[in-house]
């Protein structure tokens, strides 16, 4: 310990205002590795520890099961699955919902394209629709909205459409970043 202190002393200078002045880089490096190695000596039982862990919990795990009887375990199991069951019934009835609606605004804008148009938009996936709607026939989708009171407020093309913004919710997924954003411009101008 005291070699060090007088190494790191020979090393480094230590001007008036207080600071420590290096030599060289390699001094330097040399300080900065010593003080990293004392750092990992401190987690270095981490990793063996956590498996330990991990080890001890599975085996507890097993010391449980086999105290149970037969019937038991057959009960715990069927409850796991039911469990699971219930959490798929509850994202395949949001994802039912979440299509059924998306089929509703593709329909409605598929309306002005060619039977060889609404083909080819039948044959892709529901998130890839409405954009491919858009490609064949952006006018049906940029259609200006009509002032709905007698104030007419110039619309600011920061902010998207709704139909602008179902784009960028296909596009990107209903919870991306650009839908948030999307989102908050429209309710923060309306």
């Amino acid at each position: 310990m005291a070699e060090e202190q007088k190494t790191e002393t020979t090393q480094t200078e230590e001007t008036k205002s207080g600071k420590v002045v290096f030599e060289s880089q390699e001094d330097f490096n040399a300080v900065i590795t010593r003080r990293l190695a004392k750092e990992r000596e401190k987690f270095a039982d981490y990793e063996p520890t956590k498996a330990e862990l991990e080890k001890l919990r599975q085996e507890k795990k097993e010391r449980e099961e086999a105290d149970l009887s037969e019937s038991e375990k057959l009960k715990n199991q069927i409850k796991e699955k039911e469990d699971l069951i219930a959490s798929l019934t509850i994202y395949k009835d949001k994802q039912e919902e979440w299509e059924r609606r998306e089929t509703e605004k593709i329909e409605q804008a598929m309306q002005d394209l060619s039977d060889e148009d609404k083909d080819l938009v039948g044959s892709l996936p529901l998130d890839k629709r409405m954009s491919m709607i858009s490609k064949l026939n952006p006018s049906n989708l940029e259609k200006p909205n009509p002032p709905t009171s007698k104030s007419f407020k110039i619309r600011d093309d920061k902010v998207p459409t709704p139909q602008e913004y179902m784009n960028i919710r296909m596009e990107y997924g209903p919870g991306s970043p650009e839908a948030r954003k999307a989102r908050e411009l429209i309710q923060t101008n309306s």
